[in-house]
Formats: C-alpha cells, structure tokens, sequence
C-alpha cells in the first residue's frame, strides 16, 4: 500500500469502458440513439404489405366478377338458342336465365331462321359499388346458335 492508501500503479490505470459493437469503448453516452428504429421500419414494411395485398384482392375481386359476368352473359345467349330451337320466345329464356343469375338483359337478339339462327345477348350484372348515388355494373355480350352464324 501507498501512502495515498491504494495499491501500487493504480494511478496509472484508466477507468474500464464497456465494448460496443465493433470493438470501440463507449463512454456510456449515445449521441446516435438508434433504439425504436426498428419499429418505423418495420411500421413501413407492414404498411406497403398491406397495400400490396388490398391491391392484389382489389385485381382478383375485379378478374373474378369479370368472369361471371361473363358467364351469366353465355348462359343467357345459350337459354335463348335452346328456346329457339324449342320453339320458343329466346329473349324470354335469357331473361328468365340472367334473372336466376342475379343480372338483367340490357339487349337481346336474334338472327336467321329456326334452323340458322344466332342469339345475342348483353348482360350487365351489379358489382356492389356506387359512385354518385349510381350503382357501377358490368357488362358482358354473348353469342349462341348455330356456328355458320355466329361470327356475323
């Protein structure tokens, strides 16, 4: 012991500073305070998921109500022939057939004879959205009978 009443070289010792990443002391200050940086990024990565995925479910709603569209536009022109070739009225059928569908014939005709003969038929069909108190629908126009017709 010293006269001071420590050991030997204790005034040459420096204090013992705790390592930070990359082998350097830190003083116990940080002037970059970097905590809750991870939470921003990881708020915007889960933000643009989410729009992303509205945007891909919003395509495919779209593709989907398309295709039924579509079909409901086919099963109609497709009632119509069958009525003609029956005998009957085929925009009645189509009608009748895009009503059980949940649409509606917005123009139906038919050309040729009852051996020759094509049905067409445009559908619109609802899709749930309204814009300006106007509900938005879309459209579909088919055509059935027979093939020598049909690409009048």
């Amino acid at each position: 012991m010293t006269a001071r009443g420590g050991c030997p070289g204790d005034r040459d010792r420096r204090p013992v500073l705790p390592l930070r990443a990359g082998g350097r002391a830190s003083s116990g200050a940080r002037p970059h305070d970097e905590r809750g940086s991870g939470t921003g990024l990881t708020v915007t990565v889960l933000a643009v998921v989410l729009l992303v995925g509205g945007v891909v479910v919003g395509v495919g709603a779209a593709v989907l109500a398309t295709a039924v569209t579509r079909d409901h536009a086919d099963l109609a022109a497709l009632a119509g022939a069958r009525a003609v070739r029956g005998g009957g009225d085929a925009c009645t059928a189509a009608e009748q057939t895009a009503r059980q569908n949940g649409a509606r014939v917005l123009d139906c005709e038919v050309a040729g004879d009852e051996w020759q003969f094509v049905v067409t038929a445009e559908v619109a069909q609802p899709i749930g959205l309204e814009v300006g108190g106007r509900a938005l629908e879309l459209r579909a126009v088919a055509h059935a009978g027979s093939s020598e017709l049909a690409g009048r």
